[in-house]
């Protein structure tokens, strides 16, 4: 694992760079852990985000997705269709697929097909069980960015979950105003 630092700029939502070179093949993040959000119906999960306050409940929604898991261990919750929140580090990594984005992905999720970094393979990577690997070397100070795409089909996956995009749910992206919101102190919490 290497070490990493985020900041907060107006182009993107808090970017994360590594503070070292990154060799490709090395796993820059393991999440495979009890950090991540799993819902395994709409209905809970939007249940779920209605008892958070509005501003978290944004945090929430933006973090969020659905991946469809077909697993070896079919008693892994993860198994089938499935909304996860990425409560770690993972979230803090940008997508490469905006539109206006000028950077191709330098990470991917999932696992690396045998043979993977020494030699040039044509299989497929395994799913995202939120391993990321440097798909090329990666310079200290760069931005590391991944490709959403590679594991959800926004516009498809959340209606199959019964939760359709129509009603509430955007696509991500970046606000308009980079600065956060002025959150007035108080001496209770609510």
């Amino acid at each position: 694992m290497m070490g990493y630092f985020t900041w907060c700029h107006g182009k993107a939502t808090r970017p994360t760079n590594p503070s070292e070179k990154v060799p490709k093949g090395s796993l820059v993040i393991n999440t495979d852990s009890d950090s991540i959000g799993v819902f395994k119906d709409g209905h809970t999960w939007r249940k779920f985000v209605a008892t958070l306050p509005a501003y978290t409940a944004c945090n929430v929604i933006e973090w969020s997705w659905i991946q469809e898991f077909d697993l070896d261990d079919k008693n892994d919750i993860r198994n089938g269709l499935t909304i996860l929140i990425a409560w770690d580090e993972s979230n803090l990594l940008n997508n490469a697929d905006w539109e206006d984005s000028e950077e191709d992905p330098n990470v991917r999720c999932g696992t690396p097909p045998k043979g993977w970094p020494g030699e040039e393979v044509d299989d497929e990577w395994g799913p995202c069980l939120f391993h990321y690997y440097a798909i090329k070397d990666i310079e200290a100070g760069d931005e590391i960015l991944m490709a959403y795409g590679e594991f959800e089909d926004f516009h498809a996956d959340w209606p199959r979950m019964g939760l359709p995009v129509e009603q509430g749910l955007s696509e991500p992206m970046v606000a308009d105003n980079p600065e956060p919101p002025k959150i007035s102190p108080t001496t209770e919490n609510k």
